[in-house]
């Protein structure tokens, strides 16, 4: 069907982005079953109108953990103009393109801004259920799982020097249990 509207599908495209919702563990244990179920129907409703309910592919509810969430799949489908070819000669105007669809992940999730913009929009959709969004502006930096490790390493091998751990209280003998 992409292809068949004139889409290209390359070799690096993004076929589906996974997205994780959820509240707090606080919420869900204090939320009735019907709150609960607007809380389904309402991120439902977001990734439909953030996403279009044509690129969802998947909701599914998680209950098996601490906290209940969701898994959503959605292919990054937008409808896009090319702009890119000759331009007409002489003066006079390009003609229109159609709309092509093309797989484009980074409409929505390309760097801080927009990932901060959308957990935004999702707080903005959640607050009727009294839920508010995350610290904004974390100071936390990404590390490099080999600067990880190393901090790790130099932890590890950090002389700490002498454990102190006191010495368990003495028990009395039990009866009949003297040599």
């Amino acid at each position: 069907d992409f292809e068949a509207r004139g889409g290209k599908l390359r070799k690096d495209s993004v076929l589906a982005v996974e997205l994780m919702l959820s509240a707090s563990p606080e919420w869900f244990k204090h939320a009735s079953q019907a709150q609960q179920s607007r809380w389904l129907q309402a991120n439902t409703a977001w990734l439909e109108e953030v996403f279009g309910e044509r690129n969802l592919l998947q909701v599914t509810l998680h209950l098996d953990e601490t906290t209940p969430h969701l898994h959503a799949f959605v292919v990054p489908e937008i409808e896009m103009v090319e702009t890119r070819g000759r331009k007409p000669k002489g003066g006079s105007p390009a003609a229109a393109k159609a709309p092509k669809p093309a797989l484009a992940a980074s409409h929505w999730l390309d760097g801080r801004a927009k990932l901060g913009e959308l957990q935004d929009r999702y707080a903005a959709a959640m607050e009727p259920f009294g839920l508010d969004r995350g610290m904004t502006g974390s100071k936390a930096k990404h590390r490099t799982i080999r600067s990880y490790y190393a901090a790790a390493e130099n932890v590890m091998g950090a002389d700490l020097g002498p454990l102190k751990i006191p010495a368990p209280p003495e028990l009395p003998e039990p009866e009949g249990m003297k040599e």
